[in-house]
């Protein structure tokens, strides 16, 4: 710096503050906004969860109530004034009782009329629809949650450890990968039916928890796998060296060290897992194995609207907007799968 004035070195020190360095996920972020259909994506996901949320809020009809008399009504575009009791929706508490009080105050007993049409006892198509856009979506969200947590705590422990262990735990992976999960999973949703009450009282656990819990203690095998690849790929690197060598415990080495460099990889794979857990969960419903009456799901809707398809007569209406739903759920979860992986591989970076 010899030779320089104090107004030359002010004017350095100046443009050095101008320039603001970008971290890997700035530049993740950057690069995925850049990723039209996949913004467009995110941006359909996070409205489709919101209305689903406060749909309780919002005068819909009652997703249960059946009026016979109505059955089969074609869209139309209409609001209606019936009176609702909380009678209406059962099992209603918490949060979603407090949002049904407020509907209450704010909206009367007015109601959006079947601008989805109706189905064969008279239930508003419409409300069905983002009812059981609450199940599906928090049966996506949560089961893809416990496999998470499962998958990369196995799959990190066992790349980490390697050796006879990583052979060991590798091996059981194998075995279960050999069982074909859907009779697993059917038999242990039939056991646990004969024992809800047990499982109840014991410890907690409602109907739909346990349901939860099964679908996603199915979808960790394949997390377990591409964890313990990336973390083998990294455990003899120079910084987990240097953890060792400062007595880091293993503990904090995974979870500190190992796991925070490998999400990349899971987010990206967590998006293709919600999907597959979604349709997971609209295949038992389909097969009435999954979401139980009085509750809804896009899977019991795509049941229901399989009657609605005969030879005399199809109700079109019946079937396209529960399948409209699921499907675009579905292909927007992939569209940002595929936005966040070209964001996040190093490989697709700018030079």
């Amino acid at each position: 710096m010899e030779g320089r004035g104090p107004e030359e070195l002010e004017r350095l020190l100046e443009e050095a503050r101008k320039v603001r360095g970008n971290s890997l996920w700035k530049d993740a972020m950057r690069r995925f906004r850049r990723h039209g259909a996949a913004r467009f994506a995110l941006r359909f996901l996070l409205a489709l969860s919101f209305l689903c949320l406060f749909t309780p809020l919002l005068p819909f009809a009652p997703p249960a109530r059946v009026r016979l008399s109505e059955q089969f009504q074609p869209p139309k575009a209409v609001f209606v004034r019936h009176g609702w009791s909380r009678g209406d929706y059962p099992g209603a508490s918490g949060l979603t009782g407090r949002m049904l009080d407020l509907r209450e105050r704010i909206f009367g007993d007015l109601e959006f009329g079947p601008w989805m049409g109706t189905d064969s006892k008279g239930r508003c198509l419409m409300s069905r629809i983002l009812w059981g856009g609450r199940v599906s979506l928090m049966v996506g969200l949560v089961a893809t949650l416990v496999s998470l947590i499962v998958g990369v705590v196995y799959g990190a422990l066992s790349g980490f450890l390697g050796g006879f262990w990583d052979d060991l735990m590798m091996r059981i992976v194998d075995v279960l990968y050999a069982v074909p999960f859907i009779f697993v999973v059917i038999f242990l949703i039939t056991v646990i039916r004969e024992n809800q009450e047990v499982l109840e009282a014991t410890f907690g656990l409602t109907r739909m928890g346990v349901f939860f819990l099964v679908i996603g203690l199915v979808y960790w095998l394949t997390m377990a796998r591409v964890v313990r690849g990336q973390v083998l790929s990294l455990k003899n690197r120079e910084f987990i060296e240097a953890a060792r060598v400062l007595g880091a415990s293993t503990p904090r080495i995974l979870f500190r060290h190992l796991v925070p460099n490998v999400v990349s990889v899971v987010l990206v794979y967590l998006t293709l897992t919600i999907p597959r857990v979604m349709l997971f969960e609209a295949f038992l419903s389909f097969l009435g194995l999954g979401v139980e009456a009085p509750d809804v799901s896009w899977g019991m809707l795509a049941a229901d609207g399989l009657g609605a398809v005969n030879p005399v007569r199809v109700y079109w209406w019946f079937v396209l907007f529960p399948s409209l739903a699921l499907g675009a759920t579905l292909l927007a979860l992939n569209f940002v799968g595929d936005g966040l992986r070209d964001a996040l591989d190093p490989r697709l970076r700018e030079r």
